[in-house]
């Protein structure tokens, strides 16, 4: 029991050091924060609830890897991402809470409208790019 306290006052400080940029999270991790968000780029639309679903179904062992095997605590951990955890977009730098980033991807013509803003983004470091060479 005493044991149990201590490993959750542990998961808690390392969930904090995460979220405060203290630690890099570790690949599996990573990989899940990026599936995370892919989901809601190429689904437009999805809710909490479906994002949850899809994380489990594309990316099971990232999940489990990175909230544990309790079914009740890995849900509250995900439900936890989707309202503070952020994500930074390294084409736009925009950093937004999966939830965030849900209401940016809320339709394909979102989708389309972020997508040709990262294009442009690019475009226009390159022309600077070009610019600092002459």
């Amino acid at each position: 029991m005493e044991r149990d306290k201590e490993l959750e006052k542990l998961k808690l400080l390392m969930s904090a050091m995460h979220s405060n940029g203290m630690i890099e999270p570790l690949e599996w991790e990573q990989e899940l924060r990026e599936g995370a968000w892919l989901l809601l780029h190429n689904e437009p639309g999805l809710d909490r609830e479906e994002w949850r679903q899809e994380l489990l179904s594309q990316y099971p062992t990232e999940v489990v890897d990175t909230f544990g095997t309790d079914p009740a605590q890995a849900f509250a951990a995900m439900d936890d991402w989707w309202e503070s955890e952020t994500y930074e977009d390294e084409n736009t730098g925009l950093c937004e809470t999966y939830q965030g980033w849900s209401l940016i991807f809320a339709n394909e013509k979102s989708v389309m409208v972020f997508d040709e803003l990262s294009r442009l983004k690019l475009k226009l470091s390159r022309l600077g790019l070009l610019k600092n060479l002459r």
